[in-house]
């Protein structure tokens, strides 16, 4: 069984081919709808030209790369949800694709899937009165998320103009400024943050699959 849920993991859980053609030497913004990786292909028929630039601007800074036209760059994108400035200078066109982030858990199994690439986690997702609790650090870094702790119990979590409080301990919670009631209440395991399923799901807006038979949680962006 163990081996079967360690092979479902290769498997792409969410991919989404969108064409963005455009024209030499455009400037403009990339409008993303998660977190992924844009890939770039430089594409020309002129065969003198075998340098090209492009720039693409991220959270952390431009991102700038001269290769030979036809190559094919993949820039990952950490932040989701972020209109991404870009220009390029092109003899012919520029031809990108975009692939999303997914992460993937398996239950009560020290490992996760983090778009393709396994990694090791030192605690595993467990159920609580039967509901799945995942580690808010995995969930954060996928989201893009600004995760803030005001002390030992209270976290506070920002997304896409959203705001979650969450007490550890505690099944009330705050969704921007409202007070909510939650299933079961955050917990910290080995130094570990753990929210329940439901948050990642309703409250954050992500598509969750929860394949309960083979004990698999696929979070993707929309």
């Amino acid at each position: 069984m163990k081996v079967k849920k360690l092979l479902s993991l290769f498997i792409v859980a969410s991919f989404v081919y969108t064409p963005f053609p455009f024209k030499p030497k455009e400037s403009g913004t990339l409008a993303l709808k998660s977190a992924g990786i844009v890939e770039v292909r430089l594409v020309s028929q002129v065969p003198f030209w075998d340098m090209v630039k492009y720039t693409i601007g991220q959270e952390k800074g431009q991102f700038t790369r001269y290769d030979k036209v036809g190559a094919k760059h993949k820039i990952r994108i950490e932040k989701s949800y972020k209109e991404i400035p870009y220009s390029f200078t092109s003899p012919q066109y520029v031809e990108m694709s975009f692939t999303p982030f997914f992460v993937q858990f398996v239950m009560l199994e020290n490992f996760v899937n983090v778009n393709g690439y396994l990694e090791t986690i030192d605690v595993a997702p467990f159920f609580d009165h039967d509901v799945e609790m995942l580690p808010v650090r995995y969930v954060a870094e996928f989201m893009g998320a600004n995760v803030n702790w005001e002390n030992d119990k209270i976290v506070r979590i920002q997304f896409l103009g959203r705001e979650i409080v969450l007490t550890i301990g505690s099944t009330v919670a705050e969704y921007n400024n409202l007070p909510i009631k939650l299933r079961v209440a955050p917990r910290i395991v080995k130094g570990r943050t753990f929210l329940p399923v439901d948050v990642v799901k309703d409250l954050f807006g992500l598509t969750v699959e929860n394949k309960r038979d083979t004990g698999i949680i696929t979070v993707s962006g929309r």
